[in-house]
């Protein structure tokens, strides 16, 4: 076998330094690229699971209403954040009020209704941190919620 001079060594090592980088190169943004495509599958799959009726969506709070206002409020917050969330494509530090009021204020959603779905998610906040007593009624609550989800639902 020849031996090879230092600079020849040096070139081959840099050859396959080259190739290497190269190919991190080329998988990562395969990787971007699918990952891309992947996003876009799961959000087209998300729009139909947002289609769920409002027993569904509502089902783990009437599993609480006869819970503690904690526990039922909790439960209640819970669920229409993470509606809500799913519905208007919120995540991460997008996820606050005034974030979701300006969705809810750019949908065809009525006013009265983006109003009303803010003050449930206030008043809910209340309930779990204060001791407060709520005057409403929750099955009468529910109702109202899976109107108003109903509407959130049917927005094009």
């Amino acid at each position: 076998m020849k031996k090879l001079s230092i600079n020849e060594q040096g070139e081959s090592a840099a050859k396959k330094a080259g190739l290497i980088v190269l190919s991190i190169v080329v998988l990562v943004l395969l990787f971007s690229i699918l990952s891309k495509q992947g996003a876009v599958q799961k959000k087209d799959v998300s729009v139909s699971a947002q289609k769920k009726p409002a027993e569904e969506i509502l089902f783990p709070v009437q599993e609480r209403i006869n819970g503690t206002d904690q526990v039922f409020y909790s439960s209640l917050h819970h669920t229409l954040w993470s509606f809500l969330a799913e519905k208007f494509s919120l995540s991460g530090s997008e996820m606050t009020k005034s974030v979701l009021k300006k969705r809810l204020n750019d949908s065809s959603l009525s006013p009265a209704f983006s109003k009303r779905l803010l003050e449930i998610i206030d008043d809910s906040e209340t309930r779990i941190y204060t001791s407060t007593e709520s005057v409403q009624d929750r099955e009468t609550l529910l109702k109202e919620i899976g109107s108003l989800t109903d509407a959130v639902n049917n927005l094009q």
